[in-house]
Protein backbone atom coordinates (compact mmCIF):
# COMPACT_ATOMS: atom_id res chain seq x y z
CA UNK A 1 0.00 0.00 0.00
CA UNK A 2 1.06 3.43 -1.09
CA UNK A 3 1.71 5.62 2.56
CA UNK A 4 1.45 9.78 1.21
CA UNK A 5 4.69 11.69 2.49
CA UNK A 6 3.61 13.95 5.09
CA UNK A 7 4.96 17.15 3.61
CA UNK A 8 3.47 19.11 6.53
CA UNK A 9 6.06 17.80 9.09
CA UNK A 10 8.92 17.66 6.90
CA UNK A 11 8.66 21.63 5.29
CA UNK A 12 8.39 22.61 9.13
CA UNK A 13 11.83 21.49 9.74
CA UNK A 14 12.73 22.89 6.98
CA UNK A 15 11.31 26.21 7.96
CA UNK A 16 13.47 26.17 11.63
CA UNK A 17 16.21 25.46 9.39
CA UNK A 18 16.31 27.85 7.51
CA UNK A 19 15.22 30.58 10.29
CA UNK A 20 18.34 28.93 11.96
CA UNK A 21 20.64 30.13 9.64
CA UNK A 22 19.00 33.77 8.64
CA UNK A 23 19.62 34.35 12.60
CA UNK A 24 23.43 33.18 12.44
CA UNK A 25 23.68 35.41 9.48
CA UNK A 26 22.17 38.15 11.17
CA UNK A 27 24.29 37.48 14.42
CA UNK A 28 27.20 37.36 12.21
CA UNK A 29 26.85 40.63 10.48
CA UNK A 30 25.83 42.60 13.84
CA UNK A 31 29.06 41.56 15.36
CA UNK A 32 31.10 43.08 12.13
CA UNK A 33 29.50 46.39 12.64
CA UNK A 34 29.93 46.19 16.26
CA UNK A 35 33.24 46.97 15.94
CA UNK A 36 33.16 50.04 13.70
CA UNK A 37 30.30 51.26 15.59
CA UNK A 38 31.55 51.69 18.79
CA UNK A 39 34.89 53.47 17.49
CA UNK A 40 33.38 55.95 15.34
CA UNK A 41 30.78 56.48 19.08
CA UNK A 42 34.53 57.25 20.61
CA UNK A 43 35.58 59.23 18.03
CA UNK A 44 32.82 61.28 18.24
CA UNK A 45 32.86 61.37 22.08
CA UNK A 46 35.90 63.02 21.96
CA UNK A 47 35.28 65.78 19.54
CA UNK A 48 32.60 66.51 21.92
CA UNK A 49 34.65 66.60 24.91
CA UNK A 50 37.72 68.69 22.73
CA UNK A 51 34.73 70.91 21.93
CA UNK A 52 33.34 71.30 25.36
CA UNK A 53 36.90 71.84 26.62
CA UNK A 54 36.99 74.51 24.25
CA UNK A 55 34.38 76.45 24.76
CA UNK A 56 34.49 75.97 28.56
CA UNK A 57 38.32 77.70 28.44
CA UNK A 58 36.98 80.99 26.59
CA UNK A 59 33.95 81.12 28.88
CA UNK A 60 35.99 80.86 32.04
CA UNK A 61 38.42 83.87 30.62
CA UNK A 62 34.94 85.48 29.85
CA UNK A 63 33.67 85.04 33.71
CA UNK A 64 37.04 86.90 35.29
CA UNK A 65 36.75 89.58 32.84
CA UNK A 66 33.60 90.27 33.03
CA UNK A 67 34.14 90.84 37.03
CA UNK A 68 33.00 87.65 38.92
CA UNK A 69 32.41 88.09 42.15
CA UNK A 70 33.94 86.19 44.71
CA UNK A 71 31.84 87.27 47.65
CA UNK A 72 29.90 90.83 47.82
CA UNK A 73 33.05 92.92 48.27
CA UNK A 74 35.49 91.47 45.84
CA UNK A 75 35.94 89.64 42.69
CA UNK A 76 37.18 86.73 41.77
CA UNK A 77 40.50 85.03 40.51
CA UNK A 78 39.65 81.12 38.81
CA UNK A 79 41.87 78.48 38.83
CA UNK A 80 41.73 74.91 36.73
CA UNK A 81 43.12 72.23 37.64
CA UNK A 82 43.95 69.49 35.17
CA UNK A 83 44.54 65.79 36.47
CA UNK A 84 45.83 63.38 33.81
CA UNK A 85 43.80 60.03 33.99
CA UNK A 86 40.67 62.40 35.41
CA UNK A 87 37.59 62.71 33.14
CA UNK A 88 36.77 65.96 34.04
CA UNK A 89 38.91 69.73 34.62
CA UNK A 90 38.50 71.29 37.86
CA UNK A 91 37.17 75.01 38.55
CA UNK A 92 37.50 76.88 41.68
CA UNK A 93 37.45 80.62 42.86
CA UNK A 94 39.77 82.18 44.92
CA UNK A 95 40.75 86.15 46.11
CA UNK A 96 44.50 87.35 46.27
CA UNK A 97 47.52 87.48 44.06
CA UNK A 98 48.23 84.29 45.58
CA UNK A 99 47.87 81.32 43.43
CA UNK A 100 46.79 78.18 45.92
CA UNK A 101 48.56 75.52 46.20
CA UNK A 102 46.36 72.20 44.69
CA UNK A 103 47.45 70.32 47.44
CA UNK A 104 45.29 72.31 49.61
CA UNK A 105 42.20 73.06 47.25
CA UNK A 106 40.12 70.92 49.08
CA UNK A 107 40.69 71.93 52.84
CA UNK A 108 41.54 75.48 51.78
CA UNK A 109 38.28 77.88 53.40
CA UNK A 110 38.92 80.74 50.95
CA UNK A 111 38.43 78.91 48.06
CA UNK A 112 35.28 77.39 46.55
CA UNK A 113 34.70 75.03 43.90
CA UNK A 114 33.29 76.07 40.82
CA UNK A 115 31.47 74.10 37.98
CA UNK A 116 33.59 71.29 36.75
CA UNK A 117 34.06 70.99 33.30
CA UNK A 118 33.27 67.06 32.37
CA UNK A 119 34.11 65.07 29.23
CA UNK A 120 32.27 62.93 27.17
CA UNK A 121 31.66 59.08 27.87
CA UNK A 122 34.76 57.79 29.69
CA UNK A 123 37.11 60.63 28.01
CA UNK A 124 39.86 61.44 29.92
CA UNK A 125 42.72 63.41 30.26
CA UNK A 126 45.87 61.41 28.74
CA UNK A 127 48.79 63.87 28.47
CA UNK A 128 49.84 67.51 28.50
CA UNK A 129 52.71 69.04 26.11
CA UNK A 130 54.41 72.28 25.43
CA UNK A 131 57.34 74.53 26.75
CA UNK A 132 57.82 74.26 30.51
CA UNK A 133 54.98 71.71 31.20
CA UNK A 134 58.01 68.79 32.08
CA UNK A 135 56.61 65.18 33.51
CA UNK A 136 54.27 66.68 35.88
CA UNK A 137 50.33 64.50 36.07
CA UNK A 138 49.30 67.81 37.21
CA UNK A 139 48.43 71.35 35.29
CA UNK A 140 47.34 74.26 36.91
CA UNK A 141 46.13 77.16 35.23
CA UNK A 142 45.05 80.83 37.15
CA UNK A 143 42.94 83.32 35.26
CA UNK A 144 43.68 86.47 37.28
CA UNK A 145 41.06 89.52 37.54
CA UNK A 146 40.60 92.09 35.96
CA UNK A 147 41.90 91.47 32.50
CA UNK A 148 41.95 87.73 32.77
CA UNK A 149 45.74 87.13 32.46
CA UNK A 150 46.44 83.56 32.80
CA UNK A 151 49.39 81.34 33.81
CA UNK A 152 50.46 78.23 34.37
CA UNK A 153 51.82 75.91 36.70
CA UNK A 154 52.63 72.27 37.66
CA UNK A 155 53.37 71.99 40.91
CA UNK A 156 55.79 74.66 42.06
CA UNK A 157 57.02 76.06 38.72
CA UNK A 158 54.95 78.73 37.25
CA UNK A 159 55.53 79.82 33.59
CA UNK A 160 53.97 81.97 30.77
CA UNK A 161 53.71 79.85 27.72
CA UNK A 162 51.97 80.37 24.57
CA UNK A 163 50.31 77.34 25.05
CA UNK A 164 49.96 74.37 26.37
CA UNK A 165 48.80 71.53 24.45
CA UNK A 166 46.28 69.16 26.40
CA UNK A 167 45.63 65.48 24.73
CA UNK A 168 42.20 63.95 26.01
CA UNK A 169 40.92 60.60 24.41
CA UNK A 170 40.18 56.79 25.69
CA UNK A 171 43.00 55.42 28.00
CA UNK A 172 45.64 53.81 25.73
CA UNK A 173 44.35 55.61 22.65
CA UNK A 174 46.34 57.57 20.05
CA UNK A 175 45.79 60.11 18.00
CA UNK A 176 46.51 58.58 14.87
CA UNK A 177 43.70 56.06 15.83
CA UNK A 178 41.17 59.07 16.11
CA UNK A 179 39.71 58.05 19.77
CA UNK A 180 42.60 60.56 21.27
CA UNK A 181 42.93 64.25 20.13
CA UNK A 182 44.85 67.62 21.49
CA UNK A 183 43.62 70.99 22.38
CA UNK A 184 45.62 73.88 22.27
CA UNK A 185 44.95 75.74 25.47
CA UNK A 186 46.58 79.58 24.90
CA UNK A 187 46.10 82.59 27.29
CA UNK A 188 43.63 84.75 26.59
CA UNK A 189 44.06 87.33 24.00
CA UNK A 190 47.21 85.93 23.07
Amino acid sequence: MFRPHNHRHSHQGFTLIEMMVVIAIILALASISFFPYTYYMQRASVERSIDTLGQSWVLAHKDIRNGKMYDEQSTANKLLVFRVGSDSVEQYLYTGAVVPETATLSSNPSIIQDKNIEFDSNVEILSFSGVGVGESDVLVYSISAPYAVGVFSTGSTTFSSTGVFVTLGYDGASQDSGRARQILLRPYLQ
